[in-house]
Parts: structure tokens; sequence; C-alpha cells
């Protein structure tokens, strides 16, 4: 049932118009200043919001961290990847969050594209730790990828992506990892009938926060080439977020509860 307002003359003083009778919204000081803190918030996260949808993002989600790639070169090479030879590229983690993806430069090299093509064992990435620099003993998570996955001696100009959200790999911002590569592909009967995976580089130092790595059976690792080599990498990150846009998002939902007083 609606209640009407009824305002008769005998209800009004002198000097008094019917507009004083009627119900007033006034919005005080107070109210003002929270939607103005409100407002700010929203637009701080909106910003935000905004600056990540502009990031490169990966094929399995998260934003592009760290990168070194290259195209066709004369001065191409492929350090190959067979039983007893492993390959790493260490990284410096730029995003705090999840680690979602890997982009690798990789191809499949052989004496002939026969050769090559005819690989059919998988190629192994694992994330590992480093210590002194160097790919450490830790094991954060590992993925098979197939052979037909990776295509053949095109110089690795596509890349490719390797999904690791099942593994759900937590990393810190400033952390040093290493991507590591292996393979159980038949180690050659003589030195110059290698077939394998290649890792491909410049042969250069590319990528400071890191360097390439290579490994010989039980050997230590070592990056004593002289030139110093950086394997074509990407690595994609899914962030957690920021403690200021955490705190930004409470005061927002505080000032959404604050009981407000009804002024009449």
């Amino acid at each position: 049932m609606v209640h009407a307002m009824s305002v008769t003359n005998a209800n009004l003083s002198a000097g008094s118009s019917p507009n004083e009778w009627l119900p007033q919204k006034h919005v005080s000081l107070r109210s003002f200043g929270r939607l103005t803190v409100l407002g700010f918030v929203v637009a701080v996260l909106i910003g935000g919001g905004m600056k990540r949808c502009w990031a490169v993002t990966g094929i399995y989600g998260g934003t592009l961290d760290q990168s070194y790639l290259f195209s066709q070169s004369p001065s191409y090479r492929a350090y190959v990847i067979y039983s007893g030879i492993l390959y790493a590229q260490t990284f410096r983690v730029g995003i705090s969050g999840t680690l979602t993806e890997v982009d690798l430069q990789v191809d499949k090299e052989g004496p002939t594209l026969e050769q090559a093509n005819a690989i059919t064992e998988p190629l192994v990435l694992s994330i590992v730790s480093t210590a002194g620099g160097a790919p450490g003993s830790l094991t954060l998570g590992t993925v098979s990828i197939p052979a037909s996955a990776v295509s053949t001696g095109n110089f690795s100009q596509n890349l490719v992506p390797v999904d690791l959200t099942s593994l759900n790999i937590s990393v810190q911002s400033g952390q040093l990892l290493g991507i590591q590569l292996s393979s159980s592909v038949p180690a050659p009967a003589q030195p110059l009938d290698t077939t394998g995976y290649g890792f491909i580089t410049l042969a250069q130092d590319g990528y400071a926060p890191g360097s390439g790595w290579f490994k010989m059976g039980t050997r230590a690792w070592t990056s004593s080439f002289p030139e110093n080599f950086d394997l074509g990498f990407l690595t994609f990150v899914q962030a957690i977020p920021e403690p200021g846009s955490l705190g930004l998002l409470a005061i927002a939902m505080a000032l959404l509860f604050v009981p407000r007083r009804s002024t009449r």
C-alpha cells in the first residue's frame, strides 16, 4: 500500500512553503568524500586491467615475461640434444605468479632431412632450480613434447609453445630458474652423424639476465663456450594481484558496506 503525503494550508506556518514539507535528499560531505575515494579506486583498478590487456599473452595464458628471440641469420647454430647431452637456458623471473608457458626455438636436426624427420623420441622440457647461476638439481616440473610438435631444420622461426599450466609452478620476481632440454634420441655412432633436437642460438650473449649451459653425461654444467651463447625462448607468467591492488580493492569493498546515515 502506498501512503500519500497530504499537505494542507492548516499545516503551513507563516512564511513556509509546501516544498519544505516534502522529503529532502541530502548529500553530506562525508558521503561525497566516500564516493570520490570509491571512484578513484575503481579508476585505478580499471587502469591496471587495461594495461594488462595491452600486454602480450601466451596461448595457454599468462603475460609475456622473459624473451630472447631471433629470425633466420647466417650465424644461426643448433646445439643438438640427444641421449646423454643436455642443454639449458637460465632466465630471471620478472613477474611473480604462476609459470604458464614456455615457447622454444627448437627444431629437429640431422645429416639429412630424412634422418631428422625420422625422430620419434620426445623432447623433454624441465624447469629447474639454479645453483651458483648454473642449472640446479631440483626439478620444479617436467613436460614431454612429442616429436610431431617440432618442425625440421627451419631455423626455428616457428616457436614451439609448451603448456605448463598443469605443473602449477609458482615463481617470484628476481628468481633465477633454468629451462632444461633433454631427449632419448640415440647418441650418434660418428661425431658428424648427429641427429637430435637443435636448441637454436645466434652464438652470442643476447640475454643478459641468464645464459646457455651444456652438460654431458654425469659431468657438471658448463657455460665455458667462447661465444657465451643464449638460446631462443619466451616465458609467460600468470601474475598474482599486487598487494597495492588488493589493498585498493579492500578499500572499495569496505566503502560499499559502511553504514550510511539517513538525513531527512
